[in-house]
């Protein structure tokens, strides 16, 4: 599965980058507004928020 994980905090995004990776996963990050709009697919087919 492709992840698109965003956090503005580049540990912490790193961290969890490394652990969906070793999951099997493809794991992008993004870290701003605008860098997350560049990273989704046209037309996003999922998006899902956490706060």
């Amino acid at each position: 599965m492709r992840i698109l994980l965003i956090e503005d905090e580049a540990r912490l995004a790193g961290f969890v980058q490394q652990g969906l990776v070793q999951a099997g996963h493809v794991a992008d990050v993004a870290a701003t507004g605008p860098k997350v709009w560049s990273a989704l697919p046209r037309p996003a087919t999922t998006l899902s928020c956490s706060t």
